[in-house]
């Protein structure tokens, strides 16, 4: 090392020399005093060097520590104000900061980064003019559930493929949550994608805690589509207020009520099938009386038989289906030689099957309820 290193107060007071073999042979120290600057400023610290052969690689400043032996919160370098900590390296060589500010003529950028960037609680990012932060291909954006700057993340924001996003942790069910209102963890109100609600269901919907309100979902657009492997259901919750609704139009045409009958929104208003469409079967509860069982009985069904016996000329059906403005729809459905008819007469509860002749054998009649 040519010549000698000089060392001075501000100010043109106190030098001291130190030669090359002064330096090398020092076992103690080196400290320097800048004193108490009042005017302006003079470092303390002022290097300077010229680099001037393309086939050097240089370096400026040079640590060099062999660590033998130190506690895990040594550091490399510490800069201070008032003995407090603004920067630090430690000798992992991780930088904490009490603040950052990148800067560039353009759009500034993270650069050479092949590790992890780790940033404390009050971090906030910024780029102005068109400035973007950018992420390697396989980095991720992450967060912990520690103050802790360097804890170990649990939510990860991923690039999956162009144009692609991916919130995902291994086989850690993720969720998404946007707010309409929040005032803490358990007042709020917030819209839902997730697979943690239900496991191993995707929920998507609205919810809410606290004095929040549950929330209307709408689904908009020009064709709306659902696609189910297995079932698709809509109904309304247990705890729900309303029913399920059906619209076309703008208008709701039937609805699925809590109790569960499927209701035209309006009466004499809308059809189940159509000229040339037809519904191919209609299901509907049923009581058939076993043969040899005759004379009055208790059918709570839409349709059902009863058995006249021999000599019989009417038989009383009690019904809880049946008003006295009920229509009863019956037939004879046994080909006996002189019982060919009957009539029905619909009372509160019941209705009476009037034969037209007494039966001449046991004989079967079926009937279906119209309220």
């Amino acid at each position: 090392m040519p010549g000698k290193i000089f060392l001075s107060t501000p100010g043109g007071g106190t030098s001291y020399a130190y030669t090359p073999a002064d330096v090398a042979g020092s076992t103690g120290p080196l400290t320097v005093l800048g004193g108490t600057i009042t005017g302006a400023s003079t470092p303390f610290l002022n290097l300077s060097q010229t680099w001037n052969n393309a086939a050097t690689t240089f370096t400026g400043a040079l640590i060099n520590v062999t660590d033998t032996a130190s506690n895990s919160a040594s550091l490399l370098l510490d800069l201070q104000v008032g003995g407090s900590s603004k920067v630090k390296v430690d000798k992992t060589g991780s930088i904490t900061c009490v603040s950052v500010s990148f800067s560039g003529s353009n759009n500034p950028t993270f650069q050479g980064i092949s590790g992890t960037l780790l940033f404390n609680p009050d971090f906030s990012l910024g780029a102005r003019s068109g400035g973007l932060f950018v992420v390697s291909s396989t980095g991720a954006y992450s967060w912990s559930s520690s103050t802790a700057y360097n804890a170990t993340p649990d939510t990860y924001l991923y690039r999956d493929a162009t144009a692609t996003l991916a919130q995902r942790n291994g086989t850690n069910a993720q969720s998404f949550r946007v707010y309409n209102t929040y005032t803490d963890a358990s007042n709020y109100e917030r819209g839902v994608f997730d697979w943690t609600t239900t496991a191993n269901t995707l929920t998507i919907g609205a919810i809410a805690a606290g004095t929040g309100t549950v929330r209307p979902v709408v689904l908009t657009g020009k064709d709306i589509t659902f696609t189910a492997t297995g079932n698709l259901v809509l109904g309304s919750s247990t705890s729900g207020a309303g029913a399920t609704y059906f619209n076309s139009n703008n208008s709701t045409r039937w609805y699925l009520s809590l109790a569960g009958h499927f209701i035209p929104n309006a009466d004499s208003s809308f059809d189940i099938g159509a000229s040339g469409s037809g519904v191919r079967l209609l299901y509907l509860s049923k009581t058939v009386t076993t043969a040899g069982t005759t004379g009055a009985q208790t059918i709570n069904k839409a349709t059902g038989s009863v058995n006249f016996a021999a000599a019989a000329t009417s038989l009383v059906v009690t019904n809880s289906f049946v008003t006295a403005n009920s229509i009863i729809v019956a037939t004879v459905g046994t080909n006996d030689t002189t019982m060919k008819t009957v009539s029905a007469v619909a009372a509160a509860g019941s209705f009476t099957l009037n034969a037209n002749a007494a039966a001449t054998a046991e004989t079967r009649v079926n009937f279906v309820v119209l309220n």
